[in-house]
């Protein structure tokens, strides 16, 4: 983990002497090519270890996000560097508010907290407004957040939305067994290990500080589930990060049946689209994540039944793995539409859909945005050969005025496609 922005440059250093020793042993000479293979992946391994952790420490640091995270007393250590991060204070800042010196909250933190007493531990936590199980703000007390679970022992089972999934018909309570025991019993058998374990151990990075955990947990294992179920039984190819298909996806927004070819299309070129409603207690639209063999899937809710909603979010989504899965993060994200934007992920991810549904050259050269007439959108979208869904749901977001134009936004034109 890295505790400061000393060790943040010295990870970038060493992530650069990486590259190039990679590069030597790609001009050097080797008997054998299996031997430079593994000395590449070994070394890229590293440099991957390092990116993952200078970018969880720009993102504490950058204040842009709220980090939350149901965790066991022993992650206690973990826990309280990354709020002392995520609160925008040095090591130094933070000795000061304890009346110490620097070097103790140095020696603390590098060695996990170890030898540190109780009434210190308290101590610190009161100061970082950490507690054992619960949530703490950036400094800024803006929407977003990242939690994970350690481990399964560290669930509490009860707090899923039971009721929910089995109304969905996800498992069945037998008469002699209660309903966290049957939820336990769906997690081990529907959801296998590896299924739940990437669940629980990936961190998640949520748009919006009102989605329920669990329920999220929930969601995501069901998700990770049916995806893993589609790679098994369909000849999905491996993910090249190569964008040069997009075009013939924004081409399938003109169609009433675009969504439901998307998945087709997106499956061609090893990506896994899975659709499942949201939980009451959510606000969820979509996710991007990997699974354990690192293959990209996105989720989505549908929770807004609307044509330029839909391919809004699946563009983002897509941003999200063009990004950020694709270059080692062990994150997962998780979107609701009207979050809050401050985040640079989230930013990135939403100018990618922007930009690739249309060029902001098409976009300014558009006289719908100003004409706002149901005619000069269609002859922009025959112009663009793009759906006119797309255009005015952007007009509508643009001007922050939904009641315009909802009689081109494909309203409950998505779900009906995916009713079986």
């Amino acid at each position: 983990m890295i505790l400061s922005d000393k060790q943040r440059h010295s990870a970038v250093r060493e992530i650069e002497n990486f590259k190039r020793a990679i590069s030597a042993i790609e001009k050097a000479d080797f008997e054998e090519e299996w031997h430079r293979e593994i000395q590449i992946k070994a070394i890229q391994s590293e440099i991957e270890r390092l990116q993952q952790q200078v970018l969880e420490y720009d993102m504490l640091k950058s204040g842009g996000i709220t980090f939350a995270k149901s965790f066991s007393l022993e992650k206690l250590p973990e826990v309280l560097v990354h709020a002392r991060i995520a609160s925008g204070l040095t090591q130094t800042d933070l000795a000061s508010r304890l009346n110490l010196k620097p070097q103790q909250i140095q020696r603390y933190e590098s060695s996990e907290y170890q030898g540190a007493s109780l009434a210190r531990l308290i101590e610190i936590s009161e100061a970082l407004g950490v507690t054992v199980e619960g949530i703490y703000r950036n400094r800024h007390d803006e929407e977003g957040g990242i939690f994970n679970w350690t481990r399964a022992s560290d669930i509490r089972w009860e707090r899923f939305p039971i009721r929910e999934m089995v109304k969905r018909k996800w498992f069945v309570v037998a008469e002699d067994e209660d309903e966290i025991q049957a939820t336990k019993r769906y997690f081990e058998i529907a959801c296998d290990g590896p299924t739940l374990s990437a669940a629980l151990h990936r961190k998640k990075v949520r748009s919006s500080a009102t989605i329920d955990e669990y329920a999220l947990l929930a969601w995501q294992a069901c998700i990770l589930q049916r995806a893993n179920l589609t790679i098994q039984n369909q000849d999905i190819p491996e993910f090249v990060l190569d964008e040069s298909w997009l075009p013939r996806l924004r081409v399938l927004t003109q169609e009433k049946d675009g969504p439901k070819k998307a998945i087709n299309l997106l499956a061609e070129h090893g990506i896994v689209l899975v659709i499942e409603r949201h939980f009451n207690s959510t606000c969820l639209d979509g996710a991007a994540m990997l699974n354990d063999d690192g293959n990209p899937i996105i989720g989505l809710t549908l929770r807004q039944d609307r044509l330029d909603n839909f391919w809004f979010v699946l563009f983002h989504e897509l941003g999200h793995i063009f990004l950020h899965l694709m270059s080692g993060q062990s994150y997962d994200f998780f979107d609701d539409d009207e979050a809050s934007t401050t985040d640079t992920l989230e930013r990135s991810a939403n100018d990618f859909a922007l930009d690739n549904l249309i060029k902001p050259s098409e976009w300014e050269e558009c006289k719908s945005r100003h004409a706002l007439s149901a005619e000069a959108i269609r002859m922009d979208a025959v112009r663009l050969n793009i759906g006119a869904s797309v255009i005015a749901g952007r007009i509508r977001k643009e001007r922050g005025d939904y009641s315009l134009l909802s009689g081109l936004v494909g309203q409950s034109d998505v779900q009906i496609q995916f009713e079986s």
